[in-house]
């Protein structure tokens, strides 16, 4: 279900509940991972029909996407952490706090393919 913030961003809820590695959850897990980049692709073919109509120019987004889930715990901070986004990149660049996420969350990565 969307749930608009004050930015007008969209947070999207989804609950998946995994409590082991059994077939069924791997299978929940793969369905979830579909949804995801479906969401991904919809989203950026669309914003980009918007900015080539708007201003009527040659647009397109890079290749590829990051999701991330949120615990229930967590949503009311990510939502103030997106209406509060554009202050707080005026003194943290989103490259260097992406990275920093990725380490905090010992999520291994290549950095030369991250930003190609």
């Amino acid at each position: 279900m969307p749930l608009p913030t004050p930015t007008g961003d969209i947070v999207l809820k989804s609950v998946l509940v995994a409590t082991d590695f059994s077939d069924a959850s791997q299978k929940a897990q793969r369905h979830a991972l579909a949804i995801a980049a479906e969401i991904a692709r919809v989203v950026k073919a669309n914003s980009s029909r918007w900015a080539k109509e708007k201003w009527n120019l040659r647009f397109a987004l890079q290749t590829g996407y990051g999701a991330f889930s949120v615990s229930e715990s967590n949503v009311a901070a990510v939502s103030k952490y997106i209406a509060t986004q554009r202050e707080h990149h005026r003194n943290h660049t989103f490259r260097d706090e992406y990275l920093a996420f990725l380490r905090k969350n010992k999520i291994e990565f290549d950095e030369r393919y991250i930003w190609t």
